[in-house]
């Protein structure tokens, strides 16, 4: 019964390591690609930042969708 519990721990560990080690660099690699397309529809002009949340919206919206403040 202890020899289950222990292979059961084991796998756990394994797996959560290998999550960790493929999920990480996607993440970061994802959102490294968000800041980028980010950074170009604002240079062309196409979105604007807003103020309190830093969330990229509409540059004519007077009421950002993430945070519901007025601009």
């Amino acid at each position: 019964m202890l020899a289950i519990l222990v292979f059961g721990i084991f796998l756990f560990f394994v797996f959560f390591g290998l999550a960790m080690m493929i999920g990480l660099p996607i993440g970061m690699v994802i959102d490294y690609k968000k800041k980028q397309h980010n950074a170009e529809l604002k240079a062309r002009g196409e979105k604007k930042q807003c103020p309190y949340c830093k969330e990229y919206i509409d540059p004519e919206a007077t009421i950002c969708p993430h945070c519901r403040k007025q601009q």
